[in-house]
């Protein structure tokens, strides 16, 4: 990356980025909570048995799976062109 791309991130991060998270900030800290519009109910509800596909296990499962086969397939189809 040449240095005077780099000097010019560095300016528009101090210039526009920095100001702008303090000034959110600034106002956010200010601002009166919320006040929860209806009451809420004393009595607990019943949680309803869940379904196999909301399991942790079958999530962290899918969450590795899908994304690790959409790779390989594509990576495959890739390396298997012949030059």
């Amino acid at each position: 990356v040449p240095f005077p791309t780099m000097v010019a991130l560095l300016c528009m991060w101090f210039g526009i980025s920095l100001p702008l998270v303090y000034l959110g900030y600034y106002f956010g800290f200010r601002k009166q909570p919320y006040d929860n519009p209806v009451r809420t109910n004393q009595i607990p509800r019943q949680i309803p048995e869940q379904r196999w596909y909301m399991n942790k296990f079958v999530g962290i499962l899918m969450a590795g799976i899908l994304p690790f086969g959409a790779m390989f397939i594509e990576l495959f189809f890739i390396f298997s062109v012949s030059i």
